[in-house]
């Protein structure tokens, strides 16, 4: 390597191993406080339907509650899958720098199925097409992959979404028909 970064290349490979590393803690971190909220709602909000003194008053504050958890929820979803691709964004600068320094396949990290098989990134970003625009099947889910523990959090997500709209309407409804 008698590049003028040589020396410094195991430096950067250092660096992008630490922002690897950040990116996987914050996303699982923030994921779980999420996760935390969101099934802190649902409980407080269902509490309430339970004990609630039947008015009509008291079911518009249980059904504003539960529209701050669609709100906490769709947010925590959205969250989870744009640090998933930050994640990704570094895992792939952590390989070319394994690559550049010629890292031998068993020194490689591989803390992923996907760094084991050598995909990077794990699914190739969707084709925007001539509209530049996303297809729709990314907009529930990202390009997130079947079976990994972002996508899992995201579909639990999606569920309580869908228990706080279910909640939202209920209580509506009750402070209107009583």
């Amino acid at each position: 390597m008698a590049e003028i970064w040589a020396d410094k290349l195991v430096d950067l490979y250092k660096a992008s191993i630490e922002e690897y590393r950040f990116n996987v803690r914050l996303n699982w971190d923030r994921t779980q406080y999420f996760l935390t909220l969101n099934l802190a709602i649902v409980g407080a909000a269902t509490g309430l339907v339970k004990g609630a003194q039947t008015g009509p008053l008291e079911y518009v504050l249980i059904g504003s509650l539960f529209v701050c958890g669609i709100a906490a929820s769709i947010l925590a979803a959205q969250a989870a899958i744009k640090g998933h691709g930050y994640y990704r964004g570094s895992r792939a600068v952590l390989k070319a720098y394994e690559t550049r320094l010629g890292c031998p396949p068993e020194l490689a990290l591989a803390s992923t199925e996907g760094m084991k098989k050598g995909e990077t990134p794990a699914r190739p970003p969707p084709d925007l097409g001539e509209a530049g625009r996303a297809p729709p099947e990314t907009y529930v889910m990202g390009d997130l992959r079947p079976g990994t523990v972002t996508y899992s959090a995201v579909v639990l997500l999606r569920f309580i979404t869908a228990l706080d709209i279910g909640g939202a309407v209920y209580a509506f409804w009750r402070a209107r028909n009583g």
